[in-house]
């Protein structure tokens, strides 16, 4: 086995983290890695219109690493994010979370323990915006994908673009990673 087991994709609200991680789940499993598909722990509240206040980051962020660790310890050798728990730390200080910082070094001790292959989608501007399942607006998402591209910047990890709509190029690189690393 690699050394990487979780495939983590970023990008703002709408510009197909979920499509793209549940391709890549079904390429993969149909290639014959054991792997888990890791869904967002706070989508179902997107339907309700429930918006997270601060003190809820901490329990999405308990729930979220929870959900990742379950199939990673139950014997998947791998797991596609399409909500990573580094995404939710940007989430928890844009809403100004009392001790969002720890929370980030949490999040870097994991990737240590289980390393992550990052991927930054990039939105596809001929696409149309849903709302449908967010929280977020399209200019408040388009923010969100800079603020990611900040977060790895300020934390010095290792992203690898892809445009939007590109699964098999990324499901390519991904299976590139995980046989040669």
């Amino acid at each position: 086995m690699s050394k990487y087991r979780r495939i983590c994709l970023y990008g703002g609200p709408g510009v197909g983290k979920s499509s793209t991680a549940c391709y890549l789940v079904h390429r993969m499993k149909s290639d014959g890695f054991n792997v888990g598909l890791v869904h967002e722990v706070v989508k179902e509240r997107t339907y309700i219109k429930l918006h997270p206040r601060p003190i809820d980051q901490y329990k999405i962020f308990g729930d979220q690493i929870h959900t990742v660790m379950l199939p990673l310890n139950g014997g998947e050798d791998y797991v596609v994010e399409d909500s990573p728990i580094m995404l939710n730390t940007l989430y928890a200080e844009m809403i100004e979370t009392p001790a969002w910082e720890h929370m980030r070094k949490i999040v870097v001790e994991l990737d240590r323990l289980y390393p992550a292959i990052n991927i930054f989608i990039e939105r596809n501007p001929k696409w149309k915006y849903k709302h449908i399942g967010r929280f977020s607006d399209e200019d408040t998402s388009k923010k969100i994908d800079e603020l990611t591209q900040k977060m790895f910047k300020d934390e010095n990890l290792v992203v690898h673009n892809f445009e939007a709509g590109k699964n098999k190029e990324i499901y390519d690189f991904v299976k590139s990673q995980l046989k040669y690393q």
